[in-house]
């Protein structure tokens, strides 16, 4: 499986909420119009802002997907600045605060370029945290990574090994998250794990779900069929014989799972969705902070090295320690000493002591149902 691993990318998509002190003229601009009206024009007045900022800083976005196709050859090279409806958040009817969702979705990085990459990374949000704003994550906001081959898709063995590990090691990976995080995601089935997938219902461990793997996926699209299934969508029709049930290829099959391999196969066209020839790692709670997002990307980078670059016997000697600790996986797949101490002392403030202000959002945000705030910069 060894092979040449140079031209591996990736991309990051990072979920956030700007919050901005209005200025006097912005303030007096839409103080005696109704909620409604104030949202769409502070919503269009920040995503201008934002990209303002970025532009200004010599930092070149990208603000539209019609933007985007209309200059592909270069439509990885730029960040793009996007309004994200996903993103839950309740807007102050008391100015002059103002909260705006944004995902910042990066150019393509090569992984021999990792730390310039991050350095842009951090670039991006040190901009918008010197600018008079602050950035604020929830429950609802994650940390997406596509890792992928320039503008092609992995080959089937890596992509495969790829799928046993994060399958095999399931739990291990996800101590890496935010614990809070990761059971809304889950419970809420738009980042469910292999295990709560229905492709591997009849496996009970992750040593079964590997085998399943192992024994179901042959090619391609029999890989992305198991680790994106498509969810079961209810249909009442009026029908002689009653209401039927049907299985429909959605995008829902990319949005409700922990990793989607959908990009990967190049026959698969969902509606409303850009199509990346990657694997995206989704799971991962949304964050501004920079050391969060440089030792979640290098864990994936790794993940998918070990995956090219490992034989056979080697990958199944790693896979049969599935009882082991993040740790002990971290050092199996070749992670420095550096970064698996990193996770090795990892621990989540959650005592009012920590983070005061989690206790009071968390109080107002409840009676709207909506995100717990895990982290604001």
């Amino acid at each position: 499986m060894a092979v040449d691993i140079s031209s591996i990318t990736f991309g990051v998509e990072i979920q956030c909420i700007v919050e901005r002190i209005l200025s006097k003229d912005e303030k007096n601009y839409v103080s005696d119009k109704t909620i409604e009206d104030r949202v769409y024009m502070l919503d269009l007045g920040f995503h201008n802002l934002v990209k303002k900022l970025l532009d200004g800083a010599g930092i070149p976005t990208y603000m539209t997907i019609d933007e985007i196709n209309s200059h592909d050859a270069t439509r990885y090279h730029k960040w793009f600045v996007d309004y994200d409806k996903t993103i839950e958040i309740r807007h102050d009817t008391i100015l002059p605060r103002y909260k705006y969702p944004v995902a910042l979705i990066s150019p393509l990085y090569n992984i021999g370029n990792f730390f310039s990459a991050f350095i842009a990374i951090w670039d991006v949000l040190h901009v918008l945290t010197t600018n008079n704003s602050k950035l604020w994550v929830n429950t609802s906001t994650a940390l997406h990574v596509h890792i992928g081959n320039g503008d092609q898709g992995f080959e089937f063995e890596p992509a495969l090994a790829i799928a046993q590990l994060v399958t095999g090691f399931e739990s291990q990976i996800g101590k890496a998250i935010h614990p809070r995080y990761l059971a809304r995601a889950q419970s809420g089935a738009y980042c469910l794990p292999p295990s709560k997938l229905s492709s591997f219902c009849d496996a009970s461990g992750p040593r079964e779900r590997v085998a399943l793997l192992r024994a179901k996926a042959h090619d391609i699209p029999s890989l992305v069929g198991l680790m994106n299934p498509p969810r079961q969508e209810e249909h009442e029709e009026q029908r002689q014989d009653g209401p039927s049930t049907e299985t429909l290829p959605s995008n829902n099959s990319a949005r409700s799972s922990a990793y989607n391999f959908l990009g990967l196969d190049p026959s698969v066209r969902i509606e409303n969705v850009d199509p990346k020839p990657t694997v995206e790692f989704r799971q991962h709670h949304g964050t501004t902070e920079p050391s969060e997002i440089l030792n979640w990307v290098r864990l994936l980078l790794q993940i998918v090295f070990f995956a090219h670059t490992a034989d056979q016997e080697t990958l199944d000697a790693v896979l049969g320690k599935a009882d082991g600790s993040l740790v002990d996986f971290m050092r199996a797949i070749g992670c420095s000493e550096a970064h698996v101490e990193y996770y090795s002392t990892k621990t989540w403030p959650d005592s009012n002591e920590e983070r005061p202000e989690l206790d009071a959002i968390a109080e107002e945000e409840e009676q709207e149902v909506l995100g717990e705030d895990l982290d604001v910069v």
